[in-house]
């Protein structure tokens, strides 16, 4: 009704939209037409791809909907301005600068305000990409991980789990490396991190341990140069898995060898404390190479060396270790020339391990010398602190006995311990005869070397466990090629010389015989035996239902022996178990190339035993003959046989001592 304002009757689209409600004289009146300007908007993408590229503005009014954003990879659309410094006014903490007309979503956010065509300009941001660092299982992840020594990375996500993200923005300058970002899993040592195409993508530097850095490697195409500076310039989330060498070497089963590695034991780089020790341990269980029944015996760390901060305090070295299923109660520590033993929790001085402590139920393997300035042997020491235990049991009731020791003793040993007198005497072996095995006492104080099989007597202590002390002890080397280094023994050199001397005499010696010591716990079964389990398919219970036999086991090769049990030697029958440091009588295998022995039956013999004054102990205490058959030969007490016996004298007849 009006050239400006007035009432509208009709609008854009020439729809009336209100009755005709004016009353006039004249026969006529106007109604005019009124305009809004409008102008052409382009759509400038700003590196950006694909989307609208123009549209028409109506001065006044909110752009038009439904246009399409453009993209651009590695970064996040955020809508058109009318001011494309975007840099500028970012620089003067305003949001982009200019006016915005379209949001992220290309919602219409403002009215057109400009008389004339003009351009608006697309605003990106940097997307920021997730990087994940994979420790894996284990793995300790320091907790002030930084770009540089001023700037802690703010957006790190730790969890247990030995995970961190980290974010990097595209197209962004980013540090070189992560300070204080070294990932560490107790008994290893870090390579790298690799992406799933075995890419190293963060590295650390092998050849100085201490240095705790992740440097990136620029080759592996997710860094580029810009201007001089390494930018982000991957448009994808990124998975990194850490990979690690151990820094051991695991020798016989037993043995972790660290060599000349870098050791952590106790210390603390921002509370990411590992104990290198522990570690390669707790894998070598993990992969079943260890167990409770063949635990760590021995950490050898003589030439290994120790990154700033670490401790070489007992209690940082042995603590940890103990009361773990796979580590042996007397595992031993090796730091140069002296040995650590977790038992006694002390350090060695003056290269020379305080007390060395050897039990029946914890064999241990030595593989390098030392001096133990107390060794101690305990047969056997109640499991628990139990005295219920049937091993202690038999143990402390025992008179006579086999032992085989690592470390040299003597002969004679009295001593008080805990308010109990021992005295034990020791016998060797002096020779096999056709009927009888005769031992002599030892001199008195004679040394017994180590790994040598003997039997002994005690006088003195029977009702507690069988120990044995030595002071000042040099514990030699027992293993050798991998094997426990044990000293089998025949006959003595005393019988060898006599047996030149008397080159005459009617004697046999059995070769086939031998009296073997052994550190470690050893199965034996018969051929017969044998032969029944493999008719069972294996099912046969071996030694009363305490394991099965597998008949392709070599470690369990059928013998004819004689193993001793409760104050005698005792003839095996179907299978048994002898424990560590214990000796018995094994014939030798016939043939070179198996370990079968012959089926030839054992006639009967005895065990003489001829104390220092010449006393010889009632041998029928100490046999428990097999297939015992008198052959009515006559022997005198050194073993000759004798055709006319000496009225009144004493002779050895069927293995037992008959005067005449």
């Amino acid at each position: 009704t009006e050239q400006n304002g007035g009432t509208m009757y009709y609008n854009e689209n020439m729809q009336s939209v209100r009755d005709w409600d004016i009353d006039f004289s004249g026969s006529y009146m106007y109604l005019y037409a009124h305009w809004i300007p409008t102008y052409t908007v382009t759509l400038d993408a700003q590196g950006g791809t694909g989307g609208s590229t123009t549209v028409i503005a109506t001065l006044g009014e909110k752009l038009p909907s439904g246009l399409t954003a453009p993209v651009k990879y590695g970064y996040e659309f955020k809508g058109f301005y009318s001011s494309q410094n975007q840099e500028y006014a970012e620089s003067m903490g305003q949001d982009y600068g200019g006016t915005q007309y379209y949001d992220k979503d290309m919602k219409a956010v403002n009215n057109w305000n400009l008389n004339y065509n003009a351009t608006i300009y697309a605003h990106w941001k940097p997307k920021k990409f997730i990087v994940t660092l994979d420790g894996t299982n284990s793995a300790v992840v320091p907790k002030q991980m930084q770009y540089d020594s001023q700037k802690a990375i703010s957006d790190v996500v730790y969890n247990s789990e030995g995970v961190v993200k980290i974010s990097f923005t595209y197209g962004e300058q980013c540090p070189s490396q992560i300070t204080n970002g070294k990932f560490k899993k107790a008994g290893f040592k870090l390579l790298g991190f690799y992406d799933s195409n075995n890419v190293l993508v963060a590295t650390v530097k092998l050849d100085n341990p201490t240095d705790r850095n992740i440097y990136f490697n620029e080759k592996s195409g997710y860094w580029t140069r810009k201007n001089g500076n390494l930018v982000w310039n991957y448009t994808h989330d990124v998975n990194l898995t850490a990979r690690y060498e151990a820094k051991y070497t695991v020798k016989d089963d037993n043995i972790i060898d660290f060599g000349t590695e870098y050791l952590e034991v106790g210390i603390d780089w921002e509370n990411s404390m590992v104990h290198d020790l522990l570690g390669a341990a707790e894998a070598e269980y993990a992969a079943g190479r260890i167990s409770s029944t063949n635990p760590v015996m021995v950490f050898d760390i003589r030439n290994a060396n120790y990154l700033d901060g670490s401790s070489k305090k007992s209690d940082d070295l042995m603590v940890p270790l103990k009361d773990k299923e796979f580590i042996s109660p007397n595992v031993l520590v090796y730091l140069g020339e002296g040995a650590y033993d977790v038992i006694d929790n002390e350090i060695a001085t003056d290269g020379k391990c305080p007390g060395l402590v050897v039990t029946d139920r914890c064999p241990i393997k030595i593989p390098y010398g030392f001096t133990a300035q107390k060794a101690t042997y305990q047969r056997n020491k109640a499991q628990k602190d139990n005295e219920n235990d049937a091993m202690w049991q038999q143990s402390k009731e025992s008179v006579w006995g086999t032992l085989c020791l690592p470390y040299p003793i003597t002969n004679n040993k009295e001593y008080n311990e805990s308010g109990i007198d021992y005295k034990i005497r020791f016998y060797e072996l002096y020779g096999t005869h056709d009927n009888y095995m005769q031992f002599r006492e030892m001199a008195e104080n004679q040394r017994i070397e180590a790994n040598t099989p003997v039997l002994y007597c005690r006088t003195a202590g029977v009702g507690s466990a069988v120990t044995v002390q030595e002071s000042s002890v040099g514990v030699p080397a027992n293993i050798e090629n991998g094997k426990y280094k044990v000293n089998p023994v025949l006959y003595s050199n005393e019988l060898k010389e006599e047996m030149k001397r008397n080159e005459n005499a009617e004697r046999v010696v059995e070769e086939d015989w031998q009296f073997k010591g052994t550190l470690e716990t050893k199965k034996f079964c018969t051929k017969a035996y044998s032969d029944l389990c493999i008719q069972k398919g294996a099912q046969a219970e071996f030694l009363a239902g305490a394991e099965v036999l597998d008949p392709d086991n070599e470690k369990i090769p059928y013998r004819e022996i004689y193993y001793f049990k409760q104050d005698k030697f005792t003839h095996m029958t179907s299978g048994v178990t002898i424990l560590p440091y214990r000796a018995y009588f094994d014939r030798k295998k016939i043939e070179e190339s198996t370990d079968q022995i012959g089926e030839s039956k054992v006639s009967s013999y005895s065990i003489l035993v001829v104390d220092a004054d010449g006393t010889t102990t009632d041998i029928t205490n100490l046999i428990d003959n097999h297939e015992a058959k008198g052959n009515g030969k006559i022997y005198d007490l050194s073993g000759r046989r004798v055709k006319q016996p000496v009225k009144g004298s004493i002779y050895i007849v069927d293995g037992k001592k008959k005067m005449y």
